[in-house]
């Protein structure tokens, strides 16, 4: 598994960063449910709302440099290592749930930018 993770993203510089958060369960999938609304997020020091698809992240990393080079920070890095490999959390809530848990999280978000 650690051979097909580095052999494909082994060249990216944070990759040994996103293995780690990969391995220590660190990258949760938040489903909102009967709508299947989907938020990605990556939890160590502080919590990253990441958008792999759209390859964006919250950290300071993406701003600036992921952003200016059209590269990826770790926390993308790892999302897509947990969605291949299937390792990460789901937390599933219902949709009443969504406004308060993204309020919460944007307002751990501005605290964490500081």
């Amino acid at each position: 598994m650690l051979e097909r993770m580095r052999a494909k993203y082994g060249g990216h510089k944070g990759f040994e960063k996103a293995w780690d958060a990969v391995k220590r369960g660190a990258v949760k999938l938040h489903r909102f449910l009967p709508s299947g609304r989907e938020i990605w997020t990556v939890v160590g020091m502080e919590e990253h709302l990441v958008d792999d698809e759209e390859g964006y992240c919250s950290c300071r990393h993406y701003y600036f440099s992921a952003m200016r080079k059209g590269g990826v920070c770790y926390h993308i890095l790892a999302v897509r290592m947990a969605k291949e490999l299937g390792l990460y959390e789901l937390v599933e809530m219902d949709d009443e749930e969504y406004p308060t848990f993204l309020a919460l999280l944007l307002e751990d978000l501005s605290e964490a930018h500081e």
